[in-house]
């Protein structure tokens, strides 16, 4: 633009203003006609007329995204791509993946290493991102394929896949430690790990057996688990769904023992440790799916000293082992 507002022709047009257009374009009359006022004048009108334009240049909102998103999707699975109302996690990175190579690159900083955490919850799409934003940089990628509770898991094998096809070698250590969990308790969840190969050792006392109840509604629910928690200790109820647990948090209100107790889904409690854990109805109904294994396995591990698996009417199948 300031490049254009030096050129002749341009200055030309803004001279040949009247005077009804100076004041639209500038609120007054041009007085100073100096080369130096008469280019201001001319970036001042550029500015006016193409601000739409340089708006949209910044944004990039001339950019049709979801055509973009529709050619590749269509070539590389050979299928239509059909729009939902809320992009998926995959197709927002896809749209950050095409800015980056063909519109803008993105301001990305130069690393030597990279940790990634939890990388059985990436997508091959992130991986594939990251590779491309980070070329230089060596990976150290952690993570737990048993605890693969989203729907965005990836097999480890796929992860090495990627890292391979891009001309990266990938060296795996499979830490069989156990230091979170009592002994019993990791007994317990180790039953669940996908590769019968891999034995998890545990690195504490055996510490309490794990207690099984069954209940026909909450409120025999409650009266089973209440014996247990008439002491100091403070308990921790872990749910498969936040409705679950959204459900439980009414239930509990005004509650005597409601202050002994905190209660999470999963999905909030993953990552973190437990001293005293209470699992809600892990029955036969809700846990049956090779995704419902992984969230039992991330459930069961959360705990630290105690645990009691409660389940309505029938237990999970994936404690007959």
């Amino acid at each position: 633009m300031i490049r254009n507002s030096k050129k002749q022709e341009l200055q030309d047009q803004v001279l040949t203003l009247s005077e009804q257009q100076q004041q639209k374009y500038f609120g007054h009359l041009i007085e100073d006609d100096s080369p130096t006022s008469i280019q201001k004048y001319t970036k001042q009108l550029l500015r006016m007329r193409y601000h739409v334009v340089d708006d949209q240049l910044k944004d990039n909102s001339w950019i049709d995204e979801d055509r973009f998103l529709d050619h590749y999707y269509t070539a590389f699975t050979q299928r239509p791509y059909l729009k939902q109302s809320t992009i998926t996690l995959d197709e927002a990175v896809i749209r950050l993946f095409n800015r980056h190579l063909f519109v803008e690159k993105l301001a990305i900083p130069s690393l030597s290493f990279l940790l990634i955490d939890e990388i059985q919850d990436y997508t091959p799409a992130q991986c594939a991102l990251l590779l491309t934003l980070f070329p230089r940089a060596a990976f150290t990628m952690v993570g737990d394929e048993n605890q693969a509770i989203f729907n965005s898991a990836i097999p480890f094998s796929e992860i090495q896949k990627i890292f391979e096809t891009n001309d990266r070698t990938v060296k795996r250590y499979d830490l069989r430690m156990s230091y979170r969990s009592s002994g019993e308790i990791t007994k317990l969840f180790s039953k669940l790990v996908n590769d019968e190969t891999l034995s998890i050792v545990p690195v504490r006392p055996a510490g309490e057996s794990p207690r099984f109840i069954c209940f026909e509604n909450e409120r025999k629910w409650l009266a089973a688990i209440t014996p247990f928690m008439k002491n100091e200790n403070h308990y921790t109820i872990l749910t498969k769904s936040q409705t679950e647990a959204a459900f439980l948090e009414e239930y509990f209100k005004g509650q005597a023992n409601q202050r002994s107790l905190s209660i999470y889904s999963i999905d909030i409690a993953k990552g973190r440790e437990f001293d005293h854990v209470i699992l809600y109805d892990i029955s036969k109904e809700k846990f049956h799916t090779a995704q419902d294994k992984r969230i039992l396995y991330t459930m069961l591990s959360r705990g630290m000293e105690s645990i009691f698996v409660t389940y309505k009417k029938e237990l999970s199948d994936f404690f007959q082992i």
